[in-house]
């Protein structure tokens, strides 16, 4: 009997050891080894679709070890699709069908419902009516008697408003300027350029040609740009238009990504006490 027991016993040990080496070794391959993406987009706010839109293409594909695959694609109607070792799991398009039955069985049920609430509302409607309106007079007596309380409670309000955002602007601007706040917002600057850097795809190529009403805008778009360019390189040729409203471009990008890049910034972020002091601080100021 013993025998049996500690056999017993080992069995469930070694299932449970099985099971903890596959959860770590998901989380190691969750965390090392990438997820590749492929992006091809392309609008042209000059072509126009049959409602009036501008024409857009959107097609994204990212898989992992082969095993895992999500395609995002975008022209005049949203797709989602996963699959899993090449099986189709999820589809939206498949979906929004399923989902439109369920909506025409569903507004069936609730005509029928409120035509039932119609029919044991309308007897009551008689008996509220009567307590309306005898509140009603209740009030205009109360207001007939001390016509100026209302005006006061109003003022009163008001004038407490006022204060909340005067004392909630300074705080915040307290906060804006602290020395704590003034590290926190390096440190994410920070871990903003490291993320841009390590994310930087491995391939983009494209053209852009864009403008606003606003030339001043336009140039705040190719400002942006210039500062893409030391972290990613110039790797788009753009075409600002300063005379019109437009928007024309076709990119391809490729790339990979890997989750050990944002769970490093994140146990930084989390590691940093003027990081932790400064989300405790925002949270008071609710």
């Amino acid at each position: 009997m013993p025998e049996i027991v500690l056999l017993v016993l080992k069995i469930i040990g070694m299932i449970l050891l099985a099971i903890v080496a596959i959860v770590l070794l998901l989380a190691v391959a969750l965390l090392f080894l990438p997820v590749r993406y492929n992006v091809k987009a392309e609008a042209d706010s000059e072509k126009k679709d049959e409602n009036e839109k501008f024409y857009f293409d959107l097609k994204l594909k990212a898989t992992w070890l082969l095993l895992f695959a999500a395609y995002v694609e975008y022209q005049k109607k949203q797709r989602i699709r996963f699959k899993i070792l090449g099986i189709t799991v999820y589809d939206s398009a498949k979906h929004v069908s399923t989902e439109k039955k369920q909506k025409k069985e569903t507004d069936k049920i609730a005509k029928e419902e409120k035509k039932e609430k119609e029919e044991n509302t309308a007897s009551d409607n008689d008996v509220k009516e009567k307590d309306t309106k005898e509140s009603e007079k209740k009030e205009k007596e109360e207001q007939t008697k001390n016509p100026f309380r209302k005006l006061r409670y109003a003022i009163e309000r008001f004038c407490d408003t006022l204060r909340n955002i005067k004392e909630k602007k300074d705080a915040v601007i307290n906060l804006w300027n602290d020395a704590q706040t003034v590290k926190c917002r390096n440190l994410i600057v920070q871990e903003l350029l490291y993320l841009l850097k390590h994310l930087k795809p491995g391939k983009i190529q494209g053209f852009l040609h864009f403008g606003f009403d606003d030339p001043a805008m336009t140039g705040y778009g190719m400002a942006a740009y210039g500062m893409m360019i030391p972290v990613w390189g110039d790797f788009l040729t753009v075409e600002p238009e300063f005379e019109d409203t437009i928007l024309q471009t076709s990119l391809i990008v490729k790339g990979k990504m890997k989750g050990f890049t944002f769970l490093k910034v994140f146990l930084r972020l989390c590691f940093s006490s003027d990081f932790r002091s400064v989300i405790k601080k925002v949270k008071a100021l609710k």
